[in-house]
């Protein structure tokens, strides 16, 4: 993706993206010198995957052109009207695929999550930890929930990564503690048949804490 001027509102004959950061809310495009859209042009990506192959980004003849400008929108230049794959990445967040349809009268909404490499600062206060099944497989596809007994941190919900990794950044959990404490959080594992709770006993604040491995069923 090329940054450009891209002004609002979009016109019909184009595709826009809000795509953010979950942890913040702000809008990435134009702010993400690596952020790559990808929106496949359907007929010269369907004969790729025939042939057994997946349109590679450099290949730019197979995807419509995109830009962003400082707002933090992206925009499909020339999109026909019709469902489209959407790719999305960024270096420190888990990709997004998935399928848009054009036109949109508004731009779409796409949510970005960090992911364990991500560079966080010194300062930040961040939850990492990895999931494995009773097989020692990684656990992916499924979502983890913080539970924390503080009430000014709110639940947050991430998904894991391909290796059964899972990343939350808590900005809301500031010093003092409550008084007295509330104890420490968990996390919410969740699988097929439910969920399974894991205490997070030395978590500490500004920094980056491992919780301890969790198996599902």
């Amino acid at each position: 993706m090329r940054p450009g001027l891209v002004s609002l509102p979009i016109p019909e004959s184009h595709l826009g993206f809000a795509i953010s950061d979950y942890s913040t809310g702000r809008l990435l495009g134009g702010r993400v010198a690596d952020l790559l859209v990808l929106v496949p042009r359907r007929d010269r990506a369907m004969r790729r995957r025939a042939q057994g192959s997946i349109p590679p980004p450099s290949d730019k003849r197979l995807f419509f052109r995109t830009a962003a400008n400082a707002t933090g929108y992206v925009v499909a230049f020339h999109v026909p009207g019709g469902v489209y794959d959407v790719h999305v990445s960024a270096r420190g967040y888990l990709p997004f695929h998935g399928t848009v349809a054009a036109p949109s009268e508004s731009p779409v909404n796409i949510t970005m999550y960090r992911n364990v490499d991500y560079p966080f600062g010194p300062e930040d206060t961040v939850l990492i930890g990895r999931v494995e099944k009773a097989s020692g497989e990684p656990h992916i596809g499924f979502e983890v929930e913080l539970r924390d007994p503080d009430p000014r941190v709110p639940s947050h919900r991430v998904p894991l990564n391909a290796r059964g990794e899972f990343t939350v950044f808590i900005p809301e959990k500031l010093p003092p503690p409550p008084n007295p404490p509330l104890g420490p959080p968990s996390v919410a594992v969740m699988y097929a048949g439910g969920e399974v709770l894991t205490e997070v006993s030395n978590f500490k604040l500004n920094r980056t804490n491992i919780a301890p491995l969790t198996k599902v069923p």
